[in-house]
């Protein structure tokens, strides 16, 4: 009986034992399965944060390579302007072709003419003859090799060409020190005064050589 009693008494102890063992086991057991899932929770925060991220540099990129398309295009529209103005400018200072016609006031003058002789054969016989027309137009020469014809009444302004010493040239106006000419071959621009000698055409009371003050 007594051993019988021992027994009992070493099953409930060993019973007692067991029973807390998966108690214990059982909190740890579910000790970790909290803290994997607060550790999961934050690895799924983390990825949502680098996700945001990485949208974020997406789109930066993506601003950037339109920033950058626009540059390009931009560029492109500057080099064909500017490859236009040289072409321009290009064009403007070629000097015309030996033997190129002028005719800017050669129809003045044929008309002008044609008038005369009409006015001429309209006169009564004995009618003497009008008196000659004194012409005011001024013919300047270029006295230094190579002197610039340019634009307008600086040498600011874009050349057009130059000029050969020598080189006899209509004036037409007179801007300070700059005259505005016309060159035999039809070219219109100015010239400075130093470069320049004064002659006399149809008697117009002129000094026949000297520097334009």
């Amino acid at each position: 009986m007594k051993k019988i009693f021992k027994i009992e008494i070493l099953l409930f102890f060993l019973i007692t034992f067991l029973w807390g063992g998966v108690l214990v086991y059982s909190v740890a057991a579910q000790t970790k399965e909290e803290q994997f899932k607060q550790e999961l929770e934050q690895a799924n925060e983390a990825v949502n944060f680098l996700q945001k991220q990485y949208d974020v540099v997406q789109k930066k990129n993506k601003e950037l390579e339109k920033l950058v398309a626009d540059l390009n295009n931009l560029l492109i529209l500057k080099e064909a302007e500017l490859k236009s103005y040289a072409e321009n400018a290009k064009r403007v200072q070629q000097v015309p072709n030996k033997g190129q016609k002028v005719d800017l006031n050669l129809n003045a003058g044929v008309k002008t003419v044609r008038s005369l002789r009409q006015a001429s054969e309209n006169l009564p016989i004995g009618t003497p003859p009008p008196a000659p027309v004194e012409s005011t137009i001024l013919t300047l020469y270029i006295s230094v090799d190579g002197t610039g014809l340019y634009v307008g009444p600086g040498g600011n302004y874009p050349l057009l060409m130059k000029l050969q010493k020598g080189a006899m040239l209509q004036v037409e106006d007179r801007q300070g020190d700059w005259f505005k000419v016309l060159t035999i071959g039809g070219m219109r621009g100015f010239v400075y005064k130093a470069y320049l000698t004064k002659t006399a055409t149809n008697k117009v009371p002129v000094p026949t050589a000297g520097q334009i003050e």
